[in-house]
């Protein structure tokens, strides 16, 4: 029988880095490859997390992956291998951040922003509106810090856990059994 094992964080790390990239090209938009960098960059480090959960803990497949939230999945993996996860800190703080964003892309709403209820505004031409927070997050400087924070924690993860470490570049594997 063959089988085949797919590691789909690192197909959305990839993705995350190709949108990236486009995100810089003057001849691309910034803001629509800086939103698809941030997604694939959540997606990235979820996948990330329930590979080491799956590793660590009998009962990831069964009851936690799909019962925790990306931010439970971390502090539960930190605990267990005993990194301290401090959401106050860099590069953690980003991870808070990402998923915000990550939420309001997956669950959007038609939104009326005024004066009297915005914590954001962002500047077009020469005034200043009222904006949602994720939008002023579409820019490449903070994909590139977000995405460069994330890497930073599937670093420490993958050290800390000691398990078998994925290349960057290797999206499947080919096994025969």
């Amino acid at each position: 029988m063959k089988k085949r094992r797919i590691y789909s964080c690192n197909i959305h790390f990839d993705a995350a880095e190709y949108f990236l990239e486009l995100s810089k090209d003057e001849n691309q938009s910034e803001r629509i490859n800086s939103t698809s960098c941030l997604v694939f960059a959540a997606f990235g480090i979820e996948a990330f997390l329930n590979h080491v959960g799956e590793q660590l803990f009998n009962s990831w497949g069964d009851y936690l992956k799909q019962s925790l939230s990306p931010e439970a999945k971390l502090h539960l993996i930190g605990e267990r291998i005993g990194l301290e996860v401090d959401f106050g800190k860099q590069p953690f703080q980003a991870f808070k951040t990402l998923f915000r964003f990550r939420n309001s892309m997956a669950h959007s709403v038609t939104e009326d922003l005024t004066d009297e209820n915005a914590k954001h505004y962002l500047k077009l031409g020469n005034q200043s509106w009222p904006a949602a927070e994720w939008e002023g997050l579409r820019t490449s400087k903070i994909a590139e810090k977000i995405s460069s924070d994330v890497i930073a924690i599937v670093d420490r993860i993958g050290k800390k856990a000691k398990i078998k470490p994925i290349p960057k570049q290797m999206f499947s594997e080919f096994m025969e059994i």
